[in-house]
């Protein structure tokens, strides 16, 4: 069985960004203006858009339990650990966990234990569930869990096994992720680093939450091999670049990772982060969003793009403001609107979650440029 988790160190898992987590019972009190008033207003989706899709997947609120699928699809709904995940991260995003108490914060605690595996302290999930698994599944959660101040019931006793193990073990484990064929695309011709980008990046992100600087060694390898395998002409992990597919597929990948390494708590710095702004701002479509995706990928382009930035001392940052004016410009639009945003992103829980996730990291960023009726921030998403 693995070994119940009694660590109580706070690290980030992707982007250490503390979003405010004091309590609150079911009756919140009246909600701070954020800011003064932006070109972008993000109020009616707070006020009217989200709580209509809450409601298509809500079961039981207090306790956390929420369907991955909408409720009008299935005959029978129940209860996902992603229904619960996605939605602790969007509620974080626009800053509705705030005033959480530790009572709701208990329960919706253990509505993700109750999907635990003991042994190896992974969880379970359907056939539905997005991402590489179990290794997306084991990020989400604990990454929810941060979001709640909990820790996850039992410790990942496989990773704690490869953390222990040999620097030999531990390339012999990581370097079929990014030069083998574990995570084989047709399409790309070979391994996708966006899937593989999900376990590379689990492994140090639900250790360094769960159990600190215990596994220190391996967290400076794990950095140092992700540097020395990040193409230094595009600032992120790129093992396929033959089409603008390709490209796209190894920005994704640069999320799972440089995510993580801003988080671990370590220091750690993007190590190209001049080519990475580059790429990131270059990859953009005029509509302010990434390969046309208003989700995950606007998610993991913007990111990149402020926070290479940032790290360079705010770099090109007019560029930067632009860069997030196109993306608030079009997501403004899609969120505000009851009919889109069921239509569009109300077939699952985890359709939305990135989506407001973009726009907080721009809000975080450039207050300035939105209204909102409480502070909105990115990102203590795993992927």
């Amino acid at each position: 069985m693995g070994r119940p988790n009694r660590h109580r160190t706070v690290v980030w898992i992707a982007c250490c960004f503390a979003v405010g987590l004091g309590s609150t019972t079911s009756t919140e009190p009246s909600p701070p203006t954020s800011n003064s008033k932006g070109p972008f207003n993000f109020s009616l989706f707070e006020t009217v858009v989200l709580p209509q899709w809450l409601k298509a997947f809500t079961l039981d609120f207090e306790a956390g339990a929420f369907s991955y699928y909408n409720k009008s699809a299935q005959p029978t709904p129940s209860a996902a650990l992603y229904g619960t995940v996605d939605v602790i991260h969007v509620l974080a995003s626009v800053g509705r966990l705030a005033h959480f108490s530790d009572t709701k914060r208990d329960a919706w605690a253990s509505t993700i234990h109750s999907f635990q595996i003991p042994d190896s302290g992974f969880y379970k999930v359907g056939p539905h569930a997005p991402g590489h698994q179990p290794y997306h599944g084991a990020g989400e959660a604990t990454a929810a869990l941060s979001l709640l101040s909990r820790q996850p019931r039992y410790n990942n006793t496989v990773y704690m096994a490869l953390a222990q193990a040999s620097t030999t073990e531990w390339a012999a484990f990581f370097e079929p992720l990014y030069n083998g064929s574990v995570c084989y695309s047709k399409r790309l011709g070979g391994n996708n680093i966006h899937s593989c980008g999900q376990i590379i990046g689990s492994v140090p992100a639900v250790l360094a939450y769960t159990t600190g600087n215990t596994f220190s060694s391996f967290f400076t390898w794990w950095s140092s091999w992700v540097a020395n395998r990040t193409t230094k002409t595009l600032g992120v992990l790129c093992p396929v670049s033959n089409s603008t597919h390709a490209l796209y597929e190894c920005l994704g990948g640069g999320m799972a990772t440089h995510g993580i390494q801003l988080g671990l708590g370590l220091g750690l710095k993007l190590s190209d982060p001049q080519a990475l702004l580059e790429f990131a701002l270059r990859m953009q479509d005029d509509d302010g969003l990434w390969d046309s995706d208003h989700a995950s990928m606007s998610l993991d382009g913007i990111f990149q793009v402020t926070r290479s930035s940032l790290q360079l001392g705010r770099a090109r940052w007019g560029e930067v403001k632009t860069s997030c004016t196109k993306l608030l410009a079009t997501q403004e639009k899609l969120l505000n609107s009851v009919d889109r945003v069921m239509k569009t992103l109300g077939n699952t829980t985890h359709d939305i979650a990135n989506v407001v996730a973009n726009v907080a990291e721009c809000a975080q960023q450039f207050p300035d440029l939105v209204f909102t009726l409480r502070p909105w921030r990115c990102c203590a998403r795993y992927v």
